[in-house]
């Protein structure tokens, strides 16, 4: 009811005993060292602690109560490489939003946040000014929004569906207005008319919706359908194994070639706006 859902969406309760354990990973070729545990969480009234052991050794304590409710964040230095960081919590409740795993070292950061069955007007349940906090803690310089997939089974209208888009949009652009801001379409969907799998006349309309916010608003937009291949092409996906049979969702191998698909536009972008005439420079006095 406070609005107070973090950075990542998910306010995350424990009382004594409730644990989480954070680390490195030796698969793949990143993730594998962490030379900074950054934990987001809340400090309210009527709080435990929180137990800090990295890599098994000795408890550490993290008073997570105060006199109102208030964004904390709590920073674990380590020597860079591999580490595990056990939390838990003692003598109460605690409210944890997460933990980031930072290097520093030169490098790109990629938070993925997945809010699974979410819309994106409902971000706006959260508190405005919490909001605009957690942002700035993690002060991302590009904010990329994927939603609306989960909006076709609604019944309201476009109109509603757009402004509602717009005014989330919003939130984040007053938020954070030095980030850049990147929105893309859902992928196609397909709902079964006459046996065959057909694109929903209302995610087009959705999609037309998208791009007149990404434009009014100042953001660029990519097109994850037309990429697909644009109207009635999950039934091709589907058949390729690359979208799951419920016509809504890709697999593993469609979500990597879908990823390729919107490296290979950035790309080109990038390469087009290279090419262009660059402005001449002053002349000096």
């Amino acid at each position: 009811r406070d609005g107070h859902y973090g950075y990542g969406g998910v306010s995350s309760r424990g009382y004594t005993g409730a644990k989480a354990t954070y680390a490195t990973s030796d698969k793949g070729p990143v993730g594998g060292k962490v030379s900074q545990f950054q934990i987001y969480h809340a400090k309210m009234p009527k709080q435990g602690e929180l137990e800090l052991r990295l890599d098994g050794g000795e408890p550490t304590m993290v008073p997570m109560t105060a006199d109102e409710l208030t964004d904390a964040v709590h920073v674990v230095e380590v020597p860079d490489g591999p580490h595990e960081l056990r939390v838990r919590a003692m003598g109460g409740g605690v409210r944890v939003y997460g933990v980031a795993l930072e290097r520093d070292v030169p490098g790109v950061v990629y938070d993925g946040i997945g809010m699974v069955g979410a819309r994106l007007r409902r971000l706006l349940n959260a508190d405005p000014e919490h909001w605009k906090r957690q942002l700035s803690l993690r002060a991302p310089d590009l904010i990329v929004l994927m939603f609306g997939g989960n909006s076709l089974a609604d019944r309201t209208s476009i109109a509603r569906y757009e402004q509602g888009y717009r005014d989330a949009v919003k939130r984040f652009r007053t938020s954070r207005p030095e980030a850049a801001c990147l929105l893309i379409s859902p992928v196609d969907h397909g709902v079964k008319i006459r046996r065959r799998a057909r694109t929903p006349d209302r995610l087009i309309e959705m999609i037309d919706a998208q791009r007149r916010v990404a434009h009014s608003e100042g953001c660029a937009y990519w097109s994850a359908f037309d990429a697909m291949g644009g109207r009635d092409s999950m039934r091709s996906w589907v058949d390729k194994g690359l979208a799951e049979g419920d016509y809504a969702h890709l697999t593993r191998q469609g979500s990597m070639v879908l990823g390729e698909l919107y490296f290979k536009a950035l790309m080109k972008g990038f390469s087009e706006w290279l090419a262009r005439p660059k402005a001449a420079e002053p002349a000096q006095p």
